[in-house]
């Protein structure tokens, strides 16, 4: 068969083939395509544009909630203060410095203790960053979405 010759059901046929070869390295790429083809297919009137965020990253959660107390934070400190990029938050009550280099942790500052609604053995803070979210959770603002009644 030439090029000429060639239509829909050949093509098809061949990325049927070529599909079933493929196997299961070909089930994210279809997923993905069939995601994108149903998010053009959301569009209204005459406004054309596709936003598509795939958010394959994560979230060091090591970093961003850390216990506190002595035990939790020797432990921390002794994994993440390893050599030859340490990742460690600094310690509670350490000043920010801005003069500190870009890719530096004292740049932030100590970790945000967090207020504790009953006497704890284990202490916790959050990452410099979130100081909006301290705010929320020492001002007593943990579910504002929750009833009181409904809370544990």
């Amino acid at each position: 068969m030439n090029t000429h010759d060639a239509s829909r059901r050949f093509f098809l046929r061949q990325a049927g083939a070529m599909g079933s070869l493929l196997g299961a390295a070909a089930a994210p790429l279809a997923l993905n395509l069939a995601a994108a083809g149903s998010a053009a297919a959301q569009g209204a009137g005459d406004y054309k544009a596709l936003v598509c965020v795939f958010l394959f990253g994560g979230n060091d959660a090591l970093n961003m909630v850390l216990p506190t107390d002595a035990a939790s934070w020797s432990a921390y400190n002794a994994v993440r203060n390893q050599a030859p990029d340490p990742i460690a938050l600094l310690a509670a009550g350490t000043p920010a410095s801005p003069s500190a280099a870009l890719a530096s942790l004292a740049r932030l500052g100590g970790v945000l203790p967090l207020a504790p609604r009953t006497a704890q053995s284990r202490t916790f803070a959050l990452h410099p960053s979130m100081a909006g979210v301290q705010t929320l959770f020492n001002n007593d603002r943990r579910w504002p979405s929750v009833p009181a009644s409904a809370r544990c």
